[in-house]
């Protein structure tokens, strides 16, 4: 890719004949897409010519770390890609957001999205978590949206992308119904299973005792068996 010059708009000019001047910009400085994502501050200027028909060129170089990458012709933000964007504005708009995202009234997308939690959970505390969880499921899919626009060369669908939004939170749901359902049976089966017999240490044997009464006759029984540590019934008794 090309590198834009800044200021004048030509490093090279032509023998004045008859008061004519003829000037192009016929020196370039030609970088991978790689590069200039790493140096987005990088600027190119051309310097007046002295000696030569050609101007020279003065590539100034201010690294960045921590980049945003490019979008089209400008720098791609988070905002952009998620909130302001024409196509994903038009599918906040199609879901019917309570607050539709502008260029005015967003700082950051990560502002914009704790003031809607916010808001959410003032309005709507029983509903909060799953509007919360929605917000955050069609802003994923509008991430995936944008990906497949790039590097598929696919039309962006705002149509399409709440509908997948909507799959997606109903998958989400039942996986989490199945858990629950799943944790639930695992407590009942807790609770219902039986005490296990235990055996005596070395040599000891072992006694236990149960007994029952009958409420209507005011009748019980009492019955006794020994077993040694291997769980052998050595005898019983009842009375």
């Amino acid at each position: 890719m090309d590198i834009n010059l800044k200021g004048r708009k030509f490093t090279w000019f032509s023998n004045p004949m008859n008061g004519f001047v003829t000037r192009e910009r016929l020196d370039k400085v030609i970088v991978k897409w790689e590069w200039r994502r790493l140096y987005q501050n990088a600027t190119l200027t051309a310097l007046p010519a002295i000696e030569f028909d050609h101007c020279p060129l003065v590539l100034r170089l201010q690294p960045k770390k921590n980049f945003e990458r490019y979008f089209k012709e400008g720098i791609e933000t988070t905002k952009h890609v998620i909130l302001l964007c024409p196509w994903t504005t038009a599918t906040w708009f199609g879901v019917q957001s309570q607050r539709l995202p502008t260029l005015e009234t967003i700082k950051s997308f990560v502002e914009w999205l704790l003031e809607m939690c916010r808001k959410i959970r003032g309005q709507a505390k029983e509903e909060a978590e799953d509007l919360i969880g929605r917000i955050g499921m069609l802003s994923w899919e509008i991430r995936k949206t944008r990906n497949q626009t790039i590097f598929r060369n696919t039309n962006p669908n705002p149509n399409a992308t709440i509908i997948r939004a909507k799959i997606l939170e109903s998958e989400i749901r039942e996986a989490m119904q199945r858990k629950e359902k799943l944790r639930q049976n695992h407590n009942k089966s807790i609770s219902r299973r039986s005490i296990t017999w235990r055996p005596p240490p070395g040599d000891w044997l072992k006694a236990n005792v149960d007994d029952a009464y009958s409420r209507s006759t005011a009748e019980g029984a009492t019955a006794v068996v020994i077993r040694d540590n291997s769980g052998r019934l050595l005898t019983g008794e009842s009375m």
